[in-house]
């Protein structure tokens, strides 16, 4: 039942949302993990993700997403109730309904779940970094709070959750350097874009390596969504 529930959701997500075109500067090196990082575009990018990147990736996603009762709570007070104006009685009803069928779809997709308090946060780094010593791809999405475009300018607070940066720091003191890909999606050009990589080396200092991926990621996915093809621009 799960999976007919889930696979209805999926092509009706393919309707409204067609394949985009993927673009990529290189191949994908498949031979060791990578950290994927992906500007939302609201509820467009992680569809486009789960039905179309071209490689398997575990997203991470709000626990609202995750946690069903977590999922009941955000359901009934952020869209019934604040945003349509329901009665406490009918809210509750269709929030249990609702819940059920998005933890359940979400988790087909096996996430990993971040939380909003330090002591489970730690459970996203821990997940995060047991994926990646298996060899599996993790995508992690820009803070939904600071989209990369906001009223037709680019914003300047745009950036990612600041985690990802710790579990690269721990997967270098384990001898292991991940992919770092800069994703692009625009939803108005309906398209994807694969950036150029970067390889963090444990043999700098931290501090300097870390600005370093920042600003690589950043400027690539600024990059890529004003151009995904990354078609040279005659002067």
């Amino acid at each position: 039942m799960r999976k007919l529930t889930y696979g209805i959701i999926q092509g009706i997500s393919k309707i409204v949302y067609r394949r985009p075109k993927i673009y990529m500067t290189k191949e994908i090196d498949q031979t060791v993990p990578s950290i994927f990082l992906c500007n939302h575009e609201k509820n467009y990018g992680p569809i486009v993700i789960t039905n179309y990147f071209p490689v398997a990736v575990r997203q991470w996603a709000h626990s609202e997403l995750v946690e069903l009762e977590e999922s009941y709570k955000y359901v009934k007070e952020r869209f019934f109730e604040q945003r349509i104006n329901l009665n406490n009685r009918f809210s509750s009803f269709m929030s249990r309904i609702i819940s059920r069928t998005l933890v359940g779809a979400i988790g087909m997709n096996n996430p990993i779940p971040i939380y909003h308090d330090g002591k489970r946060e730690r459970q996203t780094i821990r997940e995060s970094i047991k994926a990646l010593v298996e060899k599996k791809n993790i995508l992690i999405f820009s803070t939904n709070l600071n989209p990369l475009i906001r009223d037709g300018k680019l914003n300047s607070d745009f950036d990612f959750l600041g985690g990802y940066l710790l579990v690269v720091k721990k997967l270098l003191s384990q001898n292991i350097a991940p992919n770092i890909y800069p994703v692009s999606i625009n939803k108005e050009k309906k398209a994807i874009s694969i950036g150029e990589p970067i390889r963090p080396s444990k043999d700098n200092d931290w501090k300097s390596e870390r600005n370093i991926i920042r600003d690589h990621i950043l400027r690539e996915v600024i990059q890529g969504y004003f151009n995904p093809s990354r078609e040279v621009k005659e002067a």
